[in-house]
């Protein structure tokens, strides 16, 4: 199915953004990959509430992607997925990775491997639903 160019732009950074942030995952470096996983999440809800929305909205939904709101999941579902339906299940992995920022960039320290794997467990639950949604 072809989508809109905004949709399909933040639906290729959502995959582009897990698969670097599996590389460093196995390469141990947990936190560069949960950084860049909490990234792939923004990325697909992003994706998806552009799907939802008139294209002609889209150039001003975009350009309200910037800034420090843009980057916090609940801000997103808030303004744009407001007439979703989000499975528990999805909304249970929304908890753990709505508590990635982009400040993690700036931690210098490690995070446990298992919290790593959890993390990733609950972006590909939001992944997939978010992905069936779009098609």
């Amino acid at each position: 199915m072809a989508h809109p160019k905004q949709v399909a732009r933040f639906r290729r950074l959502a995959f582009q953004r897990r698969e670097a942030a599996e590389v460093l995952l196995k390469q141990g470096y947990t936190t560069d990959a949960v950084y860049l996983a909490g990234y792939t999440v923004e990325c697909i809800l992003k994706a998806l509430a552009l799907s939802l929305w008139p294209q002609r909205q889209h150039a001003e939904m975009v350009a309200s992607f910037r800034g420090r709101a843009a980057h916090d999941y609940e801000w997103i579902r808030r303004k744009y997925l407001m007439r979703v339906s989000i499975p528990k299940a999805v909304l249970t992995s929304l908890v753990l990775v709505g508590s990635w920022t982009p400040d993690i960039r700036y931690d210098t320290s490690r995070i446990d491997p298992r919290v790593a794997d959890r993390f990733f467990a609950d972006v590909k639950t939001v992944l997939d639903w978010c992905e069936g949604r779009i098609g």
